[in-house]
């Protein structure tokens, strides 16, 4: 009976955190057929020949967009667009080996030990960003002094090394 009560209990909060993080950005999934055509139109003129793969609407602080994933030419993006049907940002995930040598120069710079994984271009208002997932591991002791820092280990290590390149 304990089991079930608690069982109950982790399903209703649960359902309240998932129902709070809706609130917070309203995101609800439209069907591809129900994209404002403004939207669509604008989808099309930009990636001609792109296959559309699923939509969802947010609306926060009043306003909304629609973030759209497609595929074009073997490549994937999110492309988030105002129902008026202005572009605001296309994202993409690139591989590491393509991004430009400043951003890989500067990510070696402030974190010499770490391993490069998952890399994203945003292009937004004209201008293009990185988001790059940084996988470093950092031993501490007790009192908060690094003890170590090395690169984490990639469960899908590509050549089959260690830390070391051995």
């Amino acid at each position: 009976m304990k089991k079930l009560v608690r069982m109950g209990v982790a399903g209703i909060a649960f359902a309240f955190l998932s129902l709070a993080s809706t609130l917070v950005g309203m995101e609800e999934e439209i069907p591809l057929d129900k994209l404002p055509k403004a939207v669509a139109n604008a989808i099309v003129a930009k990636f001609p020949g792109a296959k559309l793969e699923e939509a969802v609407k947010e609306t926060e602080d009043d306003t909304t967009v629609y973030e759209v994933e497609l595929k074009q030419k073997e490549q994937e993006y999110v492309v988030s667009v105002t129902p008026e049907g202005k572009i605001t940002e296309v994202e993409r995930e690139i591989a590491v080996k393509d991004l430009p040598k400043a951003v890989t120069g500067a990510l070696a710079k402030k974190y010499p030990h770490a391993r490069l994984g998952e890399a994203e271009e945003a292009n937004a208002d004209g201008k293009t960003t990185y988001e790059i997932v940084v996988s470093i591991r950092v031993t501490v002791d007790p009192q908060g002094k690094i003890l170590n820092e090395d690169a984490a280990e990639d469960e899908e290590d590509e050549e089959g090394e260690d830390d070391d390149g051995k």
